[in-house]
């Protein structure tokens, strides 16, 4: 079934429409508009697969309400078959670059015409919409850690570049915190690899729940993350989130009726006072833990 919007202020061009969709062999539910802001608030109630527009609207020209739709309903737009009057070939030409599928000119098109304009405007929105949908996975695919949907390396690089700019232009924070996991390797070689992504899996989701929605939370790989804090961040406000989460990983993680425990070693830098770029921020910080680690031993 197609939802199809008619947007034409002449009650006889909707008639002729409507009645075109209706003897033809689509499957339409039809709604109407005559005005663009009609067509604005009944589209803010339901979506529609297809907009058959008419150009000129008493209140808006079609090429400004293509111009808004974009802005209101981004990838989920609808598609667009545009009706212009005779020679007006450059408004199709802009309507095309603003995204419609197809123009008829009024008077010369056949209910044929008008079918098969739909169906090839909905068909190529459907698919332009399932391209976008790819796109997207494997964008996230690319910035996203397989096991735990943390942020991956990629991400990290991407997102702790971006702090220290906007640091260094306001004279800013960011603070780095790197973590590794403690008793991660004995869990893996006595209850096997299915625990440990188990542990890995749970880890992740403490380390969402201790840190705010403004941190960004990455993994390394193996048992090492790392958390970029920037927004209204500072050294002490970087301890605080540190001791919640050592906090959060005291508790044991269960696995097959089994208690598992691991702790972590946490190292902080921060930016400016520890480093003043991205490779010396992450080797401050690894240092810093590496530092925690060794007085666990010791003690």
């Amino acid at each position: 079934m197609i939802d199809v919007l008619i947007i034409d202020d002449d009650s006889v061009d909707r008639q002729i429409i409507r009645i075109a969709l209706a003897d033809s062999q689509l499957q339409t539910r039809i709604c109407e508009a005559c005005t663009a802001a009609d067509c604005f608030r009944i589209l803010a109630e339901k979506p529609f697969d297809c907009l058959v527009l008419d150009y000129q609207l008493p209140d808006m020209d079609g090429i400004d309400v293509l111009r808004q739709l974009a802005q209101i309903s981004g990838p989920t737009s609808p598609a667009v078959v545009m009706l212009t009057g005779s020679g007006n070939e450059k408004v199709a030409v802009d309507a095309m670059k603003l995204g419609i599928r197809d123009y008829l000119v009024k008077g010369q098109f056949t209910p044929e015409d008008l079918e098969e304009s739909v169906r090839k405007a909905v068909e190529e929105q459907h698919r332009q919409k399932a391209d976008d949908l790819e796109r997207q996975r494997v964008r996230q695919l690319a910035l996203a850690d397989a096991l735990t949907g943390l942020g991956n390396r990629n991400l990290l690089d991407d997102r702790l570049d971006h702090a220290l700019k906007l640091a260094q232009r306001n004279r800013g924070f960011v603070g780095v915190m790197l973590l590794d996991l403690n008793g991660f390797k004995k869990i893996n070689d006595t209850h096997g690899h299915q625990a440990g992504d188990t542990v890995l899996i749970e880890v992740a989701r403490r380390l969402k729940d201790s840190t705010r929605e403004s941190d960004t939370v990455a993994r390394l790989g193996g048992d090492e993350f790392v958390i970029v804090m920037e927004a209204d961040s500072s050294p002490v406000g970087a301890g605080i989130i540190a001791e919640r989460i050592r906090l959060a990983l005291s508790r044991p993680i269960e696995f097959e009726g089994s208690m598992l425990w691991v702790g972590a070693s946490i190292g902080i830098a921060c930016y400016p006072n520890d480093a003043g770029d991205r490779v010396a921020l992450l080797r401050a910080a690894d240092a810093a833990m590496y530092r925690h680690k060794h007085k666990v031993r010791i003690g």
